[in-house]
């Protein structure tokens, strides 16, 4: 399965907000969209995310006053992966994984086609793989049947 299905089953939120923008803006665009993570752009090419983890870093060393002044270039976590709709769901969710990270940046070129969530991916992987199993199963069920007659 391709990770361009996983973005056509469902419309999704997501928020791409520019370098510059206050930390406190990203914070209040976030809860108003219901969004748990922003992906951070440069003349609309994704450079980074920003979620409620780069928010609590943040909170360790500036006060609540200094995230109006704080721009998301400054907050935000250059570990990310971008993924084209056409690549496997197994190799980016490997890469995934591999780097810790929790949110899928879809791109195609520069343009933003949305964001997946770690979970979602690892839930359509698990159903990809009981599937495999089940037919699995069913071959080992025939070949036994097939045997006995």
């Amino acid at each position: 399965m391709q990770i361009g299905e996983l973005l056509s089953g469902k419309a999704r939120k997501f928020l791409i907000l520019s370098l510059e923008c206050p930390v406190n803006e990203a914070v209040e665009r976030m809860a108003h969209e219901g969004v748990e993570a922003v992906v951070v752009a440069d003349a609309g090419r994704p450079v980074g995310m920003f979620s409620g983890p780069d928010l609590l870093r943040l909170l360790q060393t500036k006060t609540a006053e200094a995230l109006h002044r704080t721009a998301l270039g400054e907050a935000m976590s250059d570990q990310f992966v971008v993924a084209f709709p056409e690549e496997e769901i197994r190799p980016v969710l490997a890469k995934m994984l591999d780097g810790g990270i929790r949110q899928l940046v879809v791109a195609s070129g520069d343009a933003v086609l949305g964001q997946l969530p770690l979970c979602e991916i690892v839930k359509k992987m698990f159903d990809i793989l009981d599937n495999e199993v089940r037919h699995l199963n069913d071959y080992i069920t025939d070949l036994h049947e097939a045997g006995m007659d």
